[in-house]
């Protein structure tokens, strides 16, 4: 416990001054992400939605989760992410968070201490501008997730995405015209890229920045 709290004090201190940003999340994203985005993203007018990255003790390792989203007719189904969706009038950006959190994997907003965020992300296929936002708990969690919205919980250590071996190419087809390649982590027999790879890319670059022991996370 003491290591991770330690851990969460570095990342808490380090969320508060400039991020990473955009050159971390590039470097998981496809290369044909600049040719999507042609002006100004206020110009898009992009709905806005927050995601969670909730970190917790495991087993002596740092863990977080992400979900199998459900099928469904939309442009990020069946695909793994962090649980999160779109902000509702009057709330703030770490509300969305919190609540969708709640809503999705039933982890109780009371529960999960917020220490800062990340990099907004802009995601071009579904006009929504996504704010990060990072939380922690003492302990793991029992999640209860909401069967129509999520396929599968998955509860990843975080040394996981220190292994360059989990990285990857993959062939996408987002439409019946539209296909590309893709870097991408495959970790637990599961596929992570687009937006959720290019949050996880800054995670990554930024603890590599803090001050602690990294050989643990390898």
């Amino acid at each position: 416990m003491e290591s991770f709290l330690n851990f969460i004090h570095h990342l808490k201190e380090r969320l508060q001054h400039d991020l990473p940003g955009e050159p971390a999340q590039l470097l998981m994203a496809p290369a044909m992400r600049r040719s999507m985005i042609q002006k100004p993203i206020e110009e898009y007018n992009p709905r806005k939605g927050a995601v969670l990255i909730l970190f917790y003790p495991k087993d002596d390792e740092i863990a977080f989760p992400l979900i199998l989203r459900s099928t469904y007719e939309g442009i990020h189904s069946n695909q793994v992410g962090f649980p999160g969706g779109k902000n509702e009038t009057g709330e703030t950006m770490v509300d969305t968070a919190l609540r969708e959190t709640f809503e999705e994997i039933g982890v109780k907003i009371s529960d999960m201490s917020v220490i800062g965020g990340l990099s907004e992300l802009y995601i071009p296929p579904s006009n929504f501008l996504v704010f990060p936002v990072v939380a922690y708990m003492n302990y793991a969690p029992i999640f209860s997730p909401d069967k129509r919205e999520v396929e599968i919980l998955f509860e990843y250590e975080l040394k996981e995405f220190f292994n360059d071996g989990i990285k990857e190419e993959m062939d996408v087809q987002a439409t019946a015209k539209l296909s590309f390649k893709a870097p991408c982590y495959t970790i637990q027999n599961q596929v992570i890229w687009g937006a959720t790879a290019m949050i996880i890319s800054e995670l990554v670059e930024l603890i590599k920045e803090l001050p602690l022991d990294h050989s643990s996370f390898r």
